[in-house]
């Protein structure tokens, strides 16, 4: 019940963000993923709401997160990914690209992710945009991106997903068009994430956070 109270007023924290935007509306609804979008008052392009659960524990879903080399396996569209800085287990800064269709330059993106550990055990990941942290490549630059994931751990020992985010293309692309395809990036990232983590052999399935006697997350135990 707590879980599910800390879940919900997650929720009513995201719906309150930009508090002149629209409500939000289903746009699809398939292998047990659900997207949802809506339009903000400063942005021609729509932010997208999207939930999954997955068998895997929570720490396993994290440890995923955590490796910069899974990301071409299961974000849409990514084809390179680093973390150029990490000072510790909760902080990073990473870099990406995004292959786009041939006619349009490859976008990259840099950008700060913290994570906060939350008390029932969930965990929150929040994505901020930090373009000029790292060098020009000649690619199209995003400068403008905000997101999060909460981790949520289910009774059934698997975990609730819910990721909210809000991203510029950059350089010309129609909006209509973005927003068209927005509800792609979230159906197929959260299915080949689940598709990773609930593999039999999944590398990340048996991973678990090392705690100190104050229960003080030390690192990853294996």
């Amino acid at each position: 019940m707590k879980r599910m109270i800390i879940l919900l007023s997650l929720l009513a924290q995201l719906a309150g963000t930009n508090a002149h935007s629209e409500e939000w509306e289903q746009q699809a609804s398939e292998q047990g993923i659900t997207v949802e979008a809506r339009s903000l008052p400063d942005s021609d392009i729509k932010a997208f709401r999207a939930s999954v659960r997955v068998k895997a524990h929570v720490e396993s879903v994290l440890a995923l997160m955590d490796d910069p080399n899974s990301y071409p396996h299961w974000i849409h569209g990514c084809s390179r990914s680093v973390f150029f800085d990490q000072p510790d287990l909760f902080r990073r800064m990473s870099y990406q690209v995004n292959d786009m269709p041939l006619w349009v330059t490859d976008r990259d993106l840099a950008m700060e992710v913290t994570v906060t550990p939350q008390d029932t055990g969930a965990f929150r990941i929040d994505l901020r945009n930090k373009p000029e942290a790292y060098p020009d490549k000649g690619l199209v630059r995003l400068n403008r991106l905000r997101g999060t994931y909460y981790l949520n751990p289910n009774p059934d020992g698997g975990t609730d997903i819910l990721w909210q985010q809000h991203a510029e293309p950059g350089g010309y692309l129609p909006s209509w068009l973005v927003n068209q395809l927005l509800h792609n990036i979230p159906i197929k990232s959260l299915s080949d994430l689940r598709k990773l983590v609930d593999a039999e052999d999944s590398p990340y399935r048996d991973r678990r956070l090392l705690r100190n006697e104050l229960g003080e997350v030390t690192g990853w135990a294996n």
